[in-house]
């Protein structure tokens, strides 16, 4: 029974990973104890739902391994390892663009899953309440209830740890957008470890049905090990299949001696900690998620050719961003007609997909899938959310009778009619007792706080995000015209950034950086020490101590009391600076602004700068506090 629930688990999560993946060896590896996968590829939609026009070259995971302590399955964690994940991503032609909005797709059927899921958890924990006046109390267990909280503690303590992974962007030329500019860039990451803590981050494990955990979180933590970012300019080296594998193992950025011959832009390091709310969701007194971030040192390198490249790779995907907006615009109003047809076949095809052993839309025809894709898109939440409630209820109560029944069947096999060879096909619920089950399961299943994300109360802070940095640089660097090394260095210090989400609007985004410096420095051919120049600093004089830099609050659709005479503003920004001291430098000024001197193809991503530069203007009032 656990073998074959973990199978199902790894089956919904690995086939939307993995292609090929191969069930018999699954099931064999699962028995023992011990599943070990080798050389297999990626699925090669896997970037479908990003909204992206990329497409994926080439996909490798040299090993996954999957260790299940089946003698302490409740009480021990299992263990997933993925090592050499190497991925080569391409940019699609625009011939080629897929104008299907799958983001507003995929963060629909976010909000239905987590809504499915809060449904059957609401029914289990009322069901456990009321189980004295269960019809079938005393009869046989609630296996699909146990079989539920046991999968909720797998999936809760899973540990993963994945090395030497290196996703890589080529660029040989994209037809209509500079074709000519080639470059590669790719993130490669040492090793990414992630477990289940307590509320002092140690490793634990998590059961969420344990009564003394009933009001408890989880905490899971997470850490980043040399995280590099690396950006090749004029790339003249593709990678091909007889050297891929090698050349990417080669690139990847480790703590020992490294073989990378790329020009890096980034390397860091991080902890990441992770506060998830289990029960209680119509109780709105913390927030849903809490996730915290820390850096130590964050230094960030630009050359000016890369610059020119970064530049071409957004215009590129802003271009692609324009045609999903016309997409979104042109998405008709559904008159009550549509509706009452759309909520009929929504209900047909998301019964199928809930009595599916998968549960996504893989179970679906072709044309099954496209008029589910087409339903999610048009429809809103509010419209959807209740005949999800329909399918799940229905879908339940089946089950209940289903459970009740196969009760009786075991009953009338231990009487003597079933002893002596009586026919038990043919026994269900009496009419008394089918009155009875559809009284307890309504009541179970009652109307009453069954919350959604999306219809949070307003004033509820369900996300909450602090960010912590150290120290860090920013260099932009460029070569004059004797071959030195000219540049403009941003320092800073005690960097704080706090983000918070409150209904379904609302968003609020606290900066604060406590030191902040800007240097020219220049580098002359065969020197290794720099000359540097000050441009900004603190002004020692009048600016305190303790005084930040810079203080900064951004808030989306704010709330607060409103002027007469004026409207609620969409979005209010407050910049809060100490007393800084500039000083002046001519040829340190024209070195920054010819940095940032860059050509674009297409006039795409300055048009909608400008846009925005101008819609902005039009709608802002500027406050300006001594």
């Amino acid at each position: 029974m656990f073998e074959s629930l973990l199978e199902q688990i790894l089956q919904k999560y690995l086939g939307k990973l993995i292609l090929g993946l191969n069930s018999q060896n699954l099931k064999v590896g699962i028995w023992r104890g011990n599943v070990v996968i080798e050389n297999v590829s990626i699925r090669p939609d896997i970037f479908q739902g990003l909204n992206l026009p990329i497409s994926l070259k080439f996909s490798s995971i040299g090993k996954l391994s999957l260790q299940v302590p089946w003698s302490n399955l409740s009480s021990s964690p299992i263990e997933i390892l993925l090592d050499r994940v190497y991925l080569i991503i391409v940019p699609k032609p625009q011939a080629d663009w897929d104008f299907v909005d799958f983001t507003t797709m995929e963060k629909k059927m976010e909000i239905i899953n987590d809504y499915v899921r809060r449904c059957i958890e609401k029914f289990l924990e009322k069901e456990k309440k009321n189980l004295i006046e269960s019809p079938t109390a005393g009869k046989s267990p609630n296996n699909q209830g146990y079989l539920e909280k046991l999968k909720l503690i797998i999936m809760d303590n899973i540990q993963v740890k994945l090395t030497n992974v290196h996703l890589r962007f080529e660029n040989e030329g994209i037809e209509g957008f500079h074709q000519e500019i080639k470059y590669s860039w790719g993130v490669t990451l040492d090793k990414l470890e992630i477990f289940t803590t307590d509320k002092d981050w140690h490793k634990t494990f998590y059961d969420r049905n344990e009564p003394k955990n009933k009001d408890k979180p989880m905490n899971k933590k997470l850490i980043l090990s040399s995280l590099s970012i690396y950006w090749n300019s004029k790339e003249e080296v593709f990678l091909k299949d007889q050297q891929i594998i090698d050349s990417m193992t080669n690139l990847i950025k480790t703590n020992k001696e490294s073989n990378n011959k790329t020009t890096e832009i980034l390397s860091l390091s991080s902890i990441i900690k992770l506060v998830q709310k289990t029960s209680h969701y119509e109780i709105f007194d913390s927030p849903e998620f809490q996730i915290d971030i820390e850096l130590a040192i964050m230094n960030i390198l630009f050359m000016k050719p890369k610059l020119q490249e970064i530049i071409h790779l957004i215009d590129f995907f802003q271009s692609y961003q324009q045609a999903i907006i016309q997409l979104r615009k042109s998405v008709s109003i559904v008159s009550e007609e549509d509706k009452s047809r759309h909520r009929k076949d929504f209900i047909l095809i998301f019964e199928k997909i809930q009595s599916s052993q998968c549960q996504n839309l893989e179970v679906l025809s072709q044309d099954e899938k496209q008029l589910f894709i087409d339903i999610i898109m048009s429809e809103t939440l509010e419209e959807i959310l209740p005949w999800v409630k329909i399918v799940i209820h229905e879908f339940q109560k089946k089950q209940k009778f289903i459970e009740f029944e196969k009760t009786k069947k075991k009953q009338a096999k231990g009487s003597f009619s079933g002893w002596w060879g009586g026919a038990t096909e043919g026994i269900e619920a009496s009419n008394e007792e089918k009155v009875e089950l559809e009284s307890y399961f309504e009541k179970n299943f009652s109307n009453d706080n069954l919350t959604s994300t999306a219809l949070r109360p307003k004033d509820y802070i369900w996300f909450q995000l602090d960010f912590r940095l150290e120290e860090g640089c920013l260099t932009l660097r460029n070569f004059g015209k004797n071959g030195e090394e000219e540049g403009v260095k941003f320092r800073f210090e005690n960097v704080e950034m706090k983000l918070r989400k409150r209904g379904e609007r609302y968003l609020q985004v606290s900066f604060e950086i406590m030191e902040f410096y800007i240097d020219f420095v220049t580098r002359f051919y065969g020197e290794t020490n720099e000359i540097k120049s000050n441009f900004l600093m603190k002004n020692e004089i009048i600016a305190r101590k303790d005084e930040a830099f810079l203080n900064m609050k951004f808030e989306r659709f704010p709330d607060g009391e409103v002027p007469e005479n004026e409207i609620q503003p969409d979005m209010r920004v407050s910049l809060i600076s100490r007393s800084t001291k500039i000083r002046y430098n001519s040829i340190g000024i024209y070195r920054l602004i010819d940095f940032f001197n860059v050509k674009l193809e297409h006039e795409t991503l300055k048009d909608s700068a400008w846009q925005q530069i101008e819609n902005i203007n039009d709608a802002t009032k500027v406050l300006y506090l001594p």
